[in-house]
């Protein structure tokens, strides 16, 4: 009973922002707007093989997300919170998982198993995607399976270990790509390194080789069917185009190797600015799960600072090992005679008086647009908070961890309830998506000029593709022979401009702007 009353905290903070953000904020384009929609499609269609976007097949992404989306729908019916459900709930079953780890690799240090979900959640990173609807903690999630598989094949429990990993390697895979194999893999070849004279290297190789055939023949039991289904060019991309792309000359995200060092002070936010974490991190290197969180931690950071595409959240699978190491040592170290947490509470002080400064005084905004619809009571929290950090003390250093998580998730609030609460409409794809499904509706085509991402099909519920031109000249042979259709304008697209005339827009149907940029519907006969 102890040890689940230390979770309620823990839990009271991760449902009330999951809550703010279903409460605050829309499907936020393009990305969560674009992955609702593929699992849209693929419901629509009963093609549970191949994903779609906008009618055409999606190589981006396998499906295990989608069919998550899809299963809650066959339950709850079609809705919209789910799809918004399903990465948060795997983010706290990855924090759920990290304390097993924890309490697997050290039985003796209780706090460690304690410590680490605070650690995780109060991390800003982690935070800011718990709210999210993504990938990623999907890929932590898989990849903390295979971690204790790999840990209970070193403990004598060789084929629940090996077949955890296997699932990890499948489940990864079938979640964002081969992308997971970085994480299992440096840590599967260094398992002599790691567990010494505890493994025998035979057995380990034996094993570690039967997982990744298994792991990867779960992945190929989708991936076979699915590019024979999908056709040629969706079966090169699936086995080829986006892995070698990423890797060697990344068609997104591409970014210089030190990268991501310039950003995880802000990723690590608060531990990073917190003496006492690099003081728990300093523990001793003999034992072997120090050894592999370190491997689990540093090798991938390594490997994607020279991968050339990069993001931020791709580092998220590596969170759980850092905490783990900095419970470790918060456990060892125990009592002290005074813990303080004034960095990080300097920190979130002078962001909170920023943004009251701002909101106050706006013709010194950055954002003159945005502040006006601000108020500065949610600065004045972050003020407070940041104050109370600074006078707290304590002895005990778990105590400290409990009190000082909350200034991540602070800051996720704050956001929402300063930014995406008076902002929302301004990304609410809805009213656009309601007024397009209505044309759809009554057999009318709608055009749409420059890139699309799919950010109207599941929240307008869209049965039909809109028709994509790319440039201005593609649309204007096409108008010619569909007199009865519609276009979609932003106005922020440069092709767009060439019909952006006082004469169309006399006709055209204004629409919610997206963000700042006009959007308007016009009629064909109009152009």
């Amino acid at each position: 009973m102890k040890r689940l009353a230390g979770w309620f905290p823990l839990l009271a903070v991760f449902g009330g922002i999951v809550a703010m953000a279903l409460t605050l904020r829309p499907l936020l384009p393009i990305d969560e707007t674009r992955y609702a929609s593929v699992a849209w499609e693929m419901w629509l269609r009963q093609d549970f093989l191949v994903p779609f976007k906008n009618g055409a097949t999606y190589s981006h992404k396998p499906p295990l997300l989608f069919w998550l989306m899809q299963g809650g729908w066959a339950v709850f019916g079609v809705n919209d919170w789910w799809p918004r459900l399903v990465h948060p709930l795997m983010g706290l079953a990855s924090l759920i998982l990290a304390a097993v780890i924890g309490r697997r690799l050290w039985p003796r240090l209780p706090g460690v198993a304690q410590t680490a979900p605070y650690l995780l959640l109060g991390s800003l990173w982690w935070a800011v995607f718990t709210t999210t609807s993504m990938f990623d903690m999907l890929v932590v999630f898989f990849v903390e399976v295979g971690v204790l598989g790999l840990i209970l094949a070193a403990s004598r429990r060789p084929f629940l270990g090996w077949f955890l990993v296997a699932l990890g390697i499948g489940l990864g895979i079938l979640t964002k790509g081969p992308v997971v194999l970085l994480f299992l893999l440096p840590l599967m070849l260094l398992g002599p390194w790691i567990w010494r004279r505890q493994i025998h290297i035979g057995r380990w190789t034996l094993g570690g080789l039967l997982s990744f055939i298994g792991g990867v023949g779960i992945a190929l039991c989708w991936a076979i069917p699915a590019g024979q289904s999908g056709g040629e060019a969706y079966q090169n991309a699936i086995f080829w185009g986006q892995t070698a792309g990423r890797v060697s000359d990344s068609f997104a995200h591409a970014r210089p190797f030190y990268w991501y060092f310039m950003f995880l002070p802000g990723l690590l936010f608060p531990w990073f600015f917190w003496p006492e974490a690099w003081k728990a991190v300093q523990g001793p290197r003999k034992e072997a799960a120090v050894r592999l969180c370190w491997a689990w931690a540093l090798i991938p950071l390594v490997i994607f600072s020279f991968v050339s595409g990069k993001q931020p959240h791709y580092l998220l699978p590596m969170f759980p090992a850092l905490a783990l190491l900095v419970g470790r040592g918060l456990a060892v170290r125990g009592r002290a005679e005074s813990v303080r947490v004034q960095l990080p509470g300097v920190f979130l002080a002078g962001l909170g008086a920023f943004l009251v400064v701002i909101v106050l005084k706006t013709e010194w905004s950055p954002w003159p647009e945005v502040t006006p619809k601000l108020s500065p009571l949610w600065g004045g929290a972050l003020l407070s908070g940041g104050l109370a950090l600074l006078f707290f003390r304590s002895p005990r250093r778990e105590f400290s961890v409990q009190r000082l998580f909350l200034a991540g998730p602070l800051i996720v609030v704050v956001a929402h309830g300063a930014g995406f609460g008076p902002l929302a409409n301004s990304y609410n794809m809805a009213p656009t998506a309601q007024a397009i499904g209505a044309l759809q509706a009554k057999g009318i085509e709608v055009a749409h000029l420059g890139e699309y991402h799919a950010e109207y099909h599941f929240v307008g519920r869209l049965e039909q593709p809109l028709v994509i031109h790319e440039s201005y000249e593609a649309l204007k042979t096409w108008v010619v022979s569909h007199p009865h259709a519609w276009v979609l304008l932003r106005k922020d697209h440069h092709e767009n401009k060439k019909f952006w005339t006082a004469d169309v827009l006399q006709t055209a149907k204004p629409l919610r702007p997206y963000r700042t940029t006009e959007t308007v519907l016009v009629p064909v006969s109009s152009l």
